[in-house]
């Protein structure tokens, strides 16, 4: 297919006609011989005396030539040495001296024409049955998208919480808005105080764990959260400057829970609900050792309803300080508290900022989402704006980044596996690492499973998605420039895997990609406004490109003039006097050589917009050329050469697409052979130059 400023595409190209009747083509003639011999010399004996000159005027053939393929892209470095090959060949003599009887050969020609018929039926179309890319057969009830897509109202009279601003030496104080969302719950126990009592984890212990002021914000913080059922709401935060120059730091909570939660490493009653944040009592633990090791503590108590405990180090004996516990039965208070004298303000600027990496009711990522069921949330953003990736409402690091998606919030409720689909993806333990590209993809997979989520809400959360389902370009899929792309990919990849979506697409805007289409012809239906979708879309009912090609390429076969007739009659004589060379190392058959070439109008109102700006197409079948089209309008612009190059190049194309090697590989090999058989053969040369004049002399 010969496109005008894009690549052609590749795959087994396809066109349908019907076809009757059998070209007799002329035998190509070996002399100029005339009637008038006697008056001239014997048109053989001219070739000769002037086969000098011959052999530098077949530059201006191969020029021509060249001009022709220079639509074509050069794939590989036999190609660009072809091309410096030819363009040496272009530039040696400006034109071929001709004979004196050429002239009247030419009228001959022309007159040959003019009373030669078309040995096929030129309006009746080849045929083809076409090979489709895979499609699951899919029996499922239809499921029709509205036109348009309406977000969910869920927390729509959140308030925009506007957090005090820290300042150095001032107190600050902030409690977040209480909900009915807040879950307290009341565990005390028996509290059997306990005198100063030393650990085995030693002081060293906490450069074990690098965590920055974020981390240890967050663990700090997530206790609360999950104290609160998973919700900020209801939580209080005071910091109040100390006469040491220091600040106390004191947070609170309404639920209240047995001592043994705050001693003991590897004790949590969150393990075994999978809406939690923490998993194994060890953030705790770990955030007193950070507060004591490095952030300026000298203590750190908590308490919770008639208990209290104090952390701090202690000589081990053995000269190194270990963490030790006092555990006091102290006068009974309402819910929980932790407190803590630090010298860093960072770590408490640190604090305040991690507020919105957890969800409470008034966090703007959780303000109408576009998506939310019981398992995720989507919200929708301008696509310049920061967003964040919550895993069980906390807030993850992507790539080192809490704010790494770009133009949404994405939030999964509860807690996912460690792996899915062989793929890492959770790491519940006390490392909190960063989720990578590939984490995300595989936790979109997990999402959109069968076992995670009703059909229905499978179909709505793809509508939602809508502005993500165009792909770009070819193979582009998502190429995880943005780690919301590789979530949404991974979304997108769950729903091919399951067998109960059916869903009706706008087929005048959307088509899946195909494996076995070139960019080029998706950049060419891009081109015609169609939007080209992950190729995951054909398993949930989407049309593939290659359904659409069998669709749009349907070209009109049309009548052509005499001047067209005869333009087709010196495309088919000048691939027969280059079949010797053409049939060479078995490039073509006798068949293959007496192509049918038909006649379309690209900018006719019949045919896809997509085809605007293309001027030629192959029609293929079993790897066998049948034949091509070639766009009227080309036809009476283009000269000879180009369509001659664009004939070769369309016969060509039974070996592959523009793109693909062996296609590239053909074509040079093509073109390398008609260049040589040009310039190794004065009567080859005068012969097309014939042609030529008769194909200008049909303008």
């Amino acid at each position: 297919m010969n496109v005008k400023g894009i690549m052609p595409f590749d795959g087994t190209i396809k066109v349908y006609q019907k076809i009757s009747g059998k070209r007799n083509f002329p035998e190509k003639f070996d002399s100029f011989e005339k009637k008038d011999n006697e008056e001239k010399k014997d048109f053989k004996t001219k070739v000769k005396e002037i086969f000098q000159n011959i052999k530098k005027g077949t530059a201006v053939i191969l020029s021509s030539l060249l001009t022709g393929l220079a639509v074509f892209a050069i794939a590989s470095k036999k190609n660009l040495d072809l091309k410096r090959q030819n363009d040496n060949l272009k530039n040696q003599i400006d034109g071929i001296v001709l004979p004196e009887n050429f002239e009247s050969e030419v009228d001959r020609k022309v007159g040959e024409l003019n009373s030669t018929q078309l040995s096929y039926s030129p309006t009746t179309r080849i045929e083809v049955e076409e090979s489709k890319g895979w499609k699951r057969v899919n029996k499922n009830p239809l499921s029709i998208l509205p036109e348009n897509y309406e977000k969910t109202t869920l927390r729509s009279d959140a308030k925009n919480l506007e957090y005090p601003n820290f300042r150095v030496e001032k107190a600050y104080s902030f409690e977040f808005p209480s909900s009915s969302e807040i879950k307290v719950s009341y565990d005390s126990g028996n509290i059997v105080p306990k005198e100063r009592t030393l650990t085995t984890i030693s002081e060293s212990y906490a450069d074990s764990l690098v965590w920055d002021n974020d981390k240890i914000a967050r663990d700090l913080l997530q206790n609360f959260y999950d104290g609160h059922g998973q919700t900020l709401d209801g939580v209080k935060f005071d910091v109040i400057p100390t006469e040491e120059g220091k600040y106390k730091v004191k947070i609170q909570g309404k639920s209240t829970y047995s001592p043994d939660k705050a001693i003991l490493l590897g004790e949590s009653s969150k393990k075994n609900d999978d809406k939690a944040a923490g998993n194994y009592g060890e953030g705790l633990k770990m955030v007193v050792l950070k507060l004591l090791r490095e952030k300026g503590a000298n203590e750190v108590n908590i308490a919770a309803d008639n208990w209290n405990v104090n952390w701090k180090f202690e000589d081990s004996g053995f000269g190194k300080n270990v963490l030790a516990y006092q555990l006091d039965e102290v006068p009974k208070i309402d819910g929980n508290y932790i407190e803590f004298d630090t010298d860093n303000v960072d770590f408490i600027k640190s604090m305040i900022n991690a507020f919105d990496k957890f969800y409470h009711y008034n966090n703007p990522s959780f303000k109408c989402p576009d998506f939310e069921n019981d398992i995720v949330g989507i919200k929708l953003t301008d696509k310049k704006e920061k967003g964040k990736f919550y895993i069980a409402g906390q807030a993850f690091e992507l790539d080192g980044d809490y704010e790494g998606l770009n133009g949404m919030d994405i939030y999964i409720k509860k807690k996912p596996p460690i792996e899915h689909e062989g793929i890492y993806i959770f790491d519940p333990s006390r490392d909190r690492t960063s989720l990578t590209c590939d984490n995300l993809e595989a936790l979109g997979s997990w999402v959109m499973s069968k076992d995670n989520m009703s059909k229905e809400d499978a179909v709505k959360l793809i509508h939602c998605l809508e502005n993500y389902w165009d792909v770009g370009t070819k193979y582009a899929m998502f190429k995880h420039n943005t780690k919301g792309t590789a979530f949404i990919s991974g979304l997108f990849k769950g729903a091919y895997y399951r067998d109960d979506l059916n869903i009706k697409f706008p087929d005048d805007k959307y088509v899946a990609d195909s494996w076995n289409v070139s960019s080029s012809l998706a950049e060419m239906y891009q081109k015609a406004g169609y939007k080209i979708c992950s190729s995951y879309f054909n398993a949930m009912g989407m049309r593939s490109v290659d359904e659409l090609v069998t669709e749009t390429r349907k070209h009109k076969p049309l009548e052509p003039t005499q001047s067209e007739k005869n333009k087709i009659l010196i495309l088919q004589e000048a691939i027969q006097l280059l079949a010797p060379v053409l049939k060479e190392d078995n490039l073509f058959t006798d068949d293959e050589l007496k192509a049918k070439i038909f006649i379309y109008d690209r900018k006719a109102s019949n045919e896809d917009p997509a085809y605007k700006d293309v001027t030629g197409e192959a029609i293929i079948k079993d790897r066998k050329t049948l034949g091509f089209w070639l766009d009227r309008n080309a036809m009476k612009k283009d000269g000879f050469s180009t369509a001659l190059s664009t004939s070769l190049h369309e016969l060509t194309h039974k070996f592959g697409g523009d793109e693909s090697a062996s296609f590239s590989y053909k074509l040079t090999d093509v073109m390398q052979k008609v260049f040589a058989a040009i310039n190794n053969n004065p009567n080859l040369a005068l012969q097309l130059k014939v042609l030529e004049k008769a194909w200008d002399a049909q303008n």
